[in-house]
């Protein structure tokens, strides 16, 4: 984990994109840089998917369990628009269902995204 997010802050060719998206200037990432961040977030994803294996098998505890899933919930929109593949149906689920939860809420950076993604679909 500490390798995955010191790159962000290590990288040039993270750094920035990382900065647009955290302030909500999507329109200026760059189709390389939406390739660039499309490898950050699949490893991110799979990070996640390994998280949750170890929920199931009980080797990990539930509040790191919780954190993560919970950034899963914030991230999942990201990950559809950068076509990151998602295939561990059951966390899909979890995260699903996480996200319909009362007591989840977006951060500001992921509610700004979403309403940009749905102002480009209408």
């Amino acid at each position: 984990m500490i390798e995955e997010f010191s790159q962000i802050y290590s990288e040039d060719s993270v750094f920035p994109v990382h900065i647009a998206l955290m302030e909500g200037d999507f329109e200026a990432i760059t189709g390389l840089e939406k390739e660039r961040l499309f490898w950050f977030e699949r490893v991110r994803y799979q990070r996640f998917e390994d998280v949750y294996y170890q929920w199931e098998k009980d080797l990990i505890d539930v509040s790191a369990y919780q954190e993560s899933m919970n950034y899963a919930a914030i991230r999942k929109d990201l990950w559809r628009w950068l076509d990151i593949p998602m295939p561990n149906r059951a966390m899909n689920e979890a995260v699903d269902q996480l996200q319909s939860s009362p007591s989840f809420t977006l951060k500001p950076w992921a509610i700004r995204f979403s309403d940009w993604l749905k102002s480009k679909d209408a």
